[in-house]
């Protein structure tokens, strides 16, 4: 059985409607420090949005991230029936537990539903 506060970090980082959270939080949901967070942005190890509000990141980033922190069969326990609608079927991990190191957060292809009708630019070093 799952910690509760797994369960509910892992469903709000892939059933949130919005398109990005804040730096901070999603420092939280992925259950990083501050410090590990600085370092995987300095490192371009994550890509950040850039807003006339500041930078955020971005809700496919997390998606990727948290395939790399969990493995596949943990998400979907934790997502429960809605794991249908977001992880995709033909993943060749799915249903099954793999090395956290085999997800590369480029090549996770992970189906996002529509966040919005605005549209967010990447931010270009």
């Amino acid at each position: 059985m799952l910690e509760t506060d797994v369960i509910s970090r892992i469903r709000h980082i892939f059933l949130q409607p919005r398109p990005h959270v804040s730096i901070s939080q999603a420092t939280a949901l992925l259950g990083w420090t501050r410090r590990q967070m600085s370092e995987a942005i300095r490192l371009g190890e994550v890509d950040l949005w850039t807003t006339p509000l500041g930078k955020w990141f971005p809700r496919s980033e997390m998606m990727a991230k948290a395939i790399e922190i969990w493995p596949l069969h943990v998400i979907e326990e934790a997502l429960g029936a809605e794991a249908e609608s977001i992880l995709p079927a033909g993943h060749p991990h799915r249903g099954a537990a793999r090395p956290a190191a085999a997800a590369s957060h480029r090549h996770a292809r992970i189906q996002s539903r529509p966040a919005g009708d605005h549209c967010e630019r990447r931010a270009r070093p």
